[in-house]
C-alpha cells in the first residue's frame, strides 16, 4: 500500500524507521532514509538521520 501511493504521487525518496520498507521501496527506485531507532540499528546501505535536523541536511543537499 505505502509503496504504491508513493510510485503514483512520485516521490524519489521516504523517510522511514523500518528497515524492511526501505529495502522494498530501494528494489522499486524509492531512495529510503533511515530515521535511527533502538529497533533498526543493523548494518544498512541507506542514509541514515537521528533528528529532524539531520534530515533537513540531506534535503538540502539533494534537491531533486
Amino acid at each position: 500500500m505505502k509503496l504504491r501511493i508513493l510510485q503514483e504521487l512520485g516521490f524519489a525518496c521516504y523517510i522511514d524507521d523500518h528497515l524492511d520498507t526501505c529495502h522494498l521501496l530501494f528494489q522499486h527506485a524509492i531512495l529510503p532514509i533511515v530515521f535511527e531507532q533502538p529497533w533498526n540499528q543493523e548494518p544498512h546501505p541507506f542514509p541514515k538521520v537521528a533528528n529532524w535536523r539531520e534530515l533537513g541536511k540531506i534535503l538540502l543537499a539533494h534537491p531533486d
